[in-house]
């Protein structure tokens, strides 16, 4: 066979390459158990989740009361709001990890402040740092991946914040 060009190419059975055995055997039927996450407002819209851990929590982004989105955290059947932020402003969840901290944004005076939230309390982590922080998720030892901005200028693609220090990823 040739192509347009007049150059000879060489076409390859894949079928000869699948052995029977995987041809003949039916696909296996995966089972779901589908559960439904209530939204924030009572008889309303969707809630959207964004992160779940591997004890099954879920954080994410629901329509409230007020009409502004806000961040929630759905444990053990309940859907919760993550009181974060100036009330009735918006908000969202960001990530949760497998010991249930949670890193998530939300407005404070008209900026979007970032939080991380765990048993212990509510950290305001612009508050603590100074830098506008966008985190991009949490891991089990807690340590955020985020991207850092100090006034408008980007001050990196990628740094690690671990127990209120910033570290670089630059290297």
């Amino acid at each position: 066979m040739r192509n347009s060009s007049g150059h000879l190419l060489r076409v390859w059975g894949l079928c000869s390459v699948l052995s029977a055995a995987a041809v003949a055997r039916p696909p296996t039927q995966l089972r779901f158990e589908i559960t439904p996450i209530r939204s924030l407002l009572e008889g309303g819209a969707f809630a959207s989740p964004e992160a779940i851990n591997n004890r099954g929590d879920v954080v994410g982004t629901s329509p409230s009361p007020s009409g502004a989105y806000r961040p929630f955290l759905y444990r053990n059947g309940t859907t919760t709001e993550l009181l974060i932020g100036d009330p009735g402003q918006s908000g969202y969840a960001v990530d949760i990890n497998d010991s249930g901290d949670i890193v998530a944004r939300a407005v404070v005076k008209g900026r979007e402040h970032t939080f991380l939230i765990q048993r212990q309390g509510i950290i305001d982590l612009h508050i603590q740092t100074g830098l506008e922080i966008s985190p991009l998720n949490i891991n089990d030892r807690g340590v955020i991946a985020a991207n850092v901005w100090q006034g408008n200028a980007i001050q990196g693609s990628a740094y690690c914040l671990e127990h209120l220090s910033l570290a670089d990823l630059r290297t």
